[in-house]
């Protein structure tokens, strides 16, 4: 709850509101903001969506965390090289392991012979 508070009141600040605007205008005391923002005190989703409109946010971008999103987006790279790798391993190496040689396409229909 505080990071989300904590962004609430960033953009509070870069929007230049003071408690008392965004109080009045959420119909809350200055003190159930700042106590909002400081993790203090429960946000219902009425509210928490009133505050977002407010403050021209969407509210999924309030849970969004960009450490988080490069963590992912680095996990996600290592994953395709990890299967470009195994791709490899099966066209490239497995075969001269095996000492056979496998070609891409529909099945061998010449087995059948």
């Amino acid at each position: 709850m505080q990071n989300v508070g904590l962004r609430l009141k960033q953009e509070r600040n870069r929007k230049g509101y003071s408690l008392q605007y965004v109080a009045a205008s959420l119909n809350v005391s200055a003190t159930t903001v700042y106590r909002i923002e400081a993790g203090n005190k429960y946000l219902s989703m009425e509210l928490f969506d009133r505050y977002c409109e407010l403050l021209g946010l969407n509210p999924r971008d309030v849970f969004s965390n960009p450490a988080m999103e490069e963590r992912d987006r680095i996990a996600l790279e290592i994953g395709r090289r990890f299967i470009e790798i195994m791709e490899l391993g099966v066209t490239i190496i497995l075969p001269k392991i095996m000492n056979i040689n496998i070609r891409p396409g529909p099945p061998d229909s010449k087995m059948k012979q």
